[in-house]
């Protein structure tokens, strides 16, 4: 599960601006950005924060790849060998599910 929301940082505490539903006694992560006042969202953000909200897209995190067991580092090898661009591979898949 993942929402974009926005709260207020007062007497050391973040209080979010709007009620949230979710589970009690439970641990979150939070990804914190200061949104400055006066500044205009850019449009960017703007898709990306939508296409979240909508449950379309989602934060991906990567694996350190320090930490990656030399099976694992195999394993993505062989999916993407460097043969070629990655944009090609994705054009491919695209192509191929119609």
């Amino acid at each position: 599960m993942s929402e974009t929301i926005q709260a207020i940082y007062e007497n050391g505490v973040l209080r979010p601006l709007k009620p949230l539903s979710l589970p009690e006694n439970k641990v979150f992560e939070i990804d914190v950005r200061y949104i400055a006042e006066n500044s205009a969202e850019t449009h960017q953000d703007k898709v990306s924060r939508i296409l979240r909200e909508a449950g379309l897209t989602k934060r991906i995190k990567f694996p350190n790849a320090e930490k990656l067991s030399d099976e694992e580092r195999q394993r993505l090898g062989k999916l993407f060998p460097g043969e070629k661009p990655l944009g090609d591979y994705i054009d491919e898949d695209r192509e191929a599910r119609g």
